[in-house]
């Protein structure tokens, strides 16, 4: 894939992975926190998923704290502690 096409990607699984929050955050106002959890969850592996595709790679799997911990070297972004707990929380 090419550079252009490979950061098209990345924004658009950052785009839903917006809209799958803002749907977490109204389903928590709304009282709907498994529902809510859920969506979390979508967010956040749909968030990390557009790292890997800006760098050109092909994630595979739904856990984020394994999305984190296996991502490519091209990546340079080194989770904290803190994130990869929230991360294992989120994978639950």
């Amino acid at each position: 894939m090419s550079q252009t096409a490979a950061k098209q990607n990345a924004r658009r699984w950052l785009a839903t992975a917006h809209a799958d929050f803002e749907a977490a955050r109204s389903l928590r106002a709304a009282g709907h926190h498994a529902h809510a959890c859920f969506m979390a969850q979508q967010a956040a592996e749909k968030a990390v998923k557009a790292l890997w595709h800006w760098h050109d790679v092909e994630p595979w799997g739904h856990s984020i704290l394994k999305l984190l911990r296996e991502a490519p070297s091209a990546i340079s972004f080194v989770p904290d502690d803190a994130l990869l707990r929230a991360a294992a929380d989120l994978d639950k």
